[in-house]
C-alpha cells in the first residue's frame, strides 16, 4: 500500500539550533509518502527536532519509520530529500551584518581626527 501520511514535529522548542543559535525550523515536508500493508499504516510518522543545531537539516533517510513502514521513494522524494532544517532568520543576518559593519564605520572617522592634532608650541 502507497499512501501519503503527515509529519508530526517535536522538541523545536530545546533544538540548539534554537534554543542557543538563534535560529528557526522550516518545515520543509509535512507529509511523507509510505509504502507499508494496512496493518502497519501509522497515522503519523514523528520528527524529532531535539538535536538539530543551525545550519543542519534532517533528511527522509533519518527518520524512524516504523516496524512495516518504508519511505516510498519516487520523483523528488528520495532518501536524500530534506524533511526540515533549521536557518538563521534573513532578518537577523541582515541585523548581525549591520552590527558588525557600523563599529567599523565608527572607528574609522575617529582614526582620521586622530593625527590631526597640532603639537603645543615652545616658548
Amino acid at each position: 500500500m502507497h499512501i501519503k501520511v503527515p509529519l508530526h514535529f517535536l522538541n523545536a522548542d530545546i533544538a540548539p539550533g534554537v534554543k542557543t543559535g538563534g535560529g528557526k525550523i522550516s518545515h520543509v515536508m509535512t507529509e511523507l509518502d509510505i509504502t507499508c500493508l494496512p496493518k502497519d499504516l501509522p497515522a503519523f510518522v514523528e520528527v524529532d527536532l531535539a538535536h538539530m543545531t543551525l545550519g543542519h537539516s534532517i533528511h527522509v533517510a533519518d527518520l524512524k519509520l516504523p516496524k512495516g513502514v518504508e519511505a516510498a521513494t519516487h520523483g523528488t522524494h528520495t532518501v536524500e530529500a530534506v524533511v526540515a532544517t533549521v536557518q538563521v532568520p534573513r532578518g537577523a543576518v541582515e541585523a548581525a551584518a549591520e552590527a558588525e559593519a557600523e563599529p567599523a564605520a565608527a572607528a574609522a572617522p575617529a582614526a582620521k581626527a586622530a593625527p590631526a592634532a597640532k603639537p603645543a608650541a615652545k616658548k
